[in-house]
């Protein structure tokens, strides 16, 4: 019989016992319907699954892994248009991760910071077949795709050097680095985009360059999409 949920709330955290049966958290069938406190329940639970799974590869065996969960919850409201995102910052003895998680059509659905981003599920949200359509969903999609809880992105292409940030990057850009555009290539559109985004908790050195590309058809699907992470610099002043 799989364990019950229990959810207590303490110090605004919301605690989960690691022995918590998560059987049956498929992001396709979790409900992002009802009230706040349900989605947040979902939310959480979803999280705390997550972190006992990686948790689990990081002892030998799973007898050995006695955790508590505490998942931090924020509303980001629709930063991107027609999908409800939410950032969790889930916390335990030896772990801290954030999380994005949105919720589609086909119900909550895991995003930034989980393995697999489920970009498929919302694309068709925020792809068209019409170029300027494209150019914002594209955006779209690298954040709620962003591995690092898209806290503070900054669009290469979208920025000036005077950006101190910006200007940092274009100091230690590698030569192989691609860079951001736009191609029409067969049925559909080839489109590399550079992001630098702030990790919150690296201290040293706390912005990451990630580019993305992406390839949408010519009916403005999402067929296939890859990123690129480089290593970590530090910008003045951050």
């Amino acid at each position: 019989m799989p364990c019950r949920l229990v959810i207590n709330r303490l110090l605004g955290f919301w605690w989960i016992p690691a022995a918590v049966s998560f059987s049956g958290l498929n992001a396709q069938s979790l409900p992002c319907g009802g009230g706040t406190q349900q989605i947040k329940s979902t939310v959480e639970a979803v999280v705390a699954a997550q972190v006992k799974v990686e948790q689990a590869l990081a002892v030998r065996t799973s007898e050995d892994l006695h955790i508590r969960v505490s998942v931090g919850l924020d509303s980001l409201g629709e930063v991107v248009p027609g999908i409800p995102l939410w950032r969790a910052t889930a916390w335990s003895l030896s772990h801290g991760h954030v999380y994005l998680l949105g919720c589609a059509v086909e119900g909550l659905v895991r995003l930034g910071g989980f393995p697999s981003p489920d970009l498929d599920a919302i694309a068709p949200v925020l792809l068209s077949r019409d170029l300027e359509v494209i150019a914002e969903g594209v955006r779209s999609l690298i954040t709620v795709a962003d591995p690092y809880g898209a806290h503070d992105l900054r669009f290469v292409r979208e920025t000036t050097n005077a950006d101190p940030v910006v200007a940092s990057w274009e100091r230690v850009r590698p030569a192989t680095w691609p860079k951001d555009t736009l191609v029409a290539r067969g049925e559909g559109y080839l489109v590399t985009v550079t992001v630098l985004s702030f990790g919150e908790r690296e201290f040293h050195q706390p912005w990451f360059p990630i580019a993305y590309s992406f390839h949408i058809s010519g009916t403005g699907r999402l067929t296939a999409w890859a990123r690129r992470v480089g290593e970590s610099f530090s910008a003045e002043g951050f």
